[in-house]
């Protein structure tokens, strides 16, 4: 959802047995249609499912890639995408990429160049489309499964891709490779990455690590010392970072050290906590909902929904000073 509405994609079976591919806006406030696209057309379900596989909203404009013809022996995958005015769906531009392997594409926009990751890291000028760089190298598609994770960072003249053969920084400005930090190392596979004050944190099966943005060198590794189902949803307020594990909960570090600080039994399931005043709020694979205080780790309350959550994010918090200020309560008997 981007500037009060909220952007989705649709297919429909044709009766030749094609599939068209349409985007659409819907107003934010009653879901009523302000303007629906058909972006593409195969002549036959295309694997693994119809639809976009990537989609941006971003300064008034909706940024869709999808899949536009399939693999075959002689020629690679192909995608196109395009930019759409958010108010009325007028086409502003539509430009191409090709890929060997990929289920998604991850999009971003910084400083007028649209960031497109499907299996190398493509740069397209914001304003008209125009392909100004591609990375090399081998394929190696993002780690996380279907645009779920945060796979992908664009920061003052440093892109960093998070793939299944490890972390790799590029240059902005042309596409080339700063450095790259291979899964076959002792840190093994990178699942979701962070950044802050020049540093990337990068949560792993069983643990955590920081890195140096500038050279991809260690800065410390947190070991949980047991073999878990992997840490999600990093999250950082000022010195701590926090990292969600689907079996161990939520877990506190030290962002200077690695050390840990607090770990409570709440959340999981990989969902992103939220913070929130100094409390932070979380669901669980359970459906329970838990405020813990971010300072010691202390449960301040749980609720339970009598169902599952599912991640990352199945907790939406809406903050209003006026709920954190002193209350009297008089007694009733």
């Amino acid at each position: 959802m981007a500037d009060g509405k909220v952007f989705v994609d649709s297919y429909t079976n044709e009766p030749d047995g094609s599939v068209t591919i349409s985007v659409a806006a819907l107003k934010g406030t009653d879901g009523s249609q302000l303007w629906s696209k058909q972006v593409v057309t195969h002549s036959t379900l295309a694997p693994p499912t119809p639809g976009t596989f990537g989609q941006l909203g971003a300064n008034g404009v909706l940024y869709t890639a999808v899949l536009s013809a399939v693999a075959t022996n002689t020629q690679p995958a192909q995608f196109l995408l395009y930019a759409f005015n958010a108010s009325d769906g007028k086409l502003l531009w539509r430009s191409s990429g090709t890929f060997t392997q990929a289920a998604h594409a991850t999009l971003l926009v910084e400083n007028g160049v649209v960031f497109a990751y499907v299996d190398r890291l493509y740069a397209y000028k914001a304003s008209d489309g125009t392909l100004l760089w591609q990375s090399q190298g081998a394929s190696q598609p993002l780690s996380g499964p279907n645009g779920t994770y945060s796979d992908l960072l664009v920061t003052q003249g440093s892109a960093y891709a998070d793939t299944n053969d490890g972390l790799t920084a590029y240059s902005t400005g042309n596409g080339s490779q700063l450095w790259h930090v291979s899964v076959d190392s002792s840190l093994g596979q990178f699942l979701e990455i962070t950044l802050a004050n020049g540093i990337i944190y990068a949560t792993q099966a069983d643990g955590a690590s920081a890195l140096d943005a500038h050279t991809g060198k260690l800065l410390w590794s947190y070991k949980a010392h047991r073999q878990f189902s992997g840490f999600l949803a990093p999250l950082i307020d000022s010195d701590t970072l926090y990292i969600s594990n689907f079996m161990s909960g939520l877990v506190a570090l030290d962002i200077h050290t690695g050390n840990l600080r607090w770990q409570d039994q709440v959340g999981g399931n990989g969902i992103r906590p939220t913070l929130i005043a100094g409390t932070l709020f979380v669901g669980g694979g359970d459906g329970v909902i838990a405020a813990v205080r971010a300072s010691d780790g202390k449960i301040l309350w749980r609720f339970p929904t009598n169902g599952g959550m599912s991640f990352p994010s199945a907790l939406i918090v809406a903050y209003s000073p006026s709920i954190h200020q002193p209350h009297h309560h008089r007694s009733i008997t």
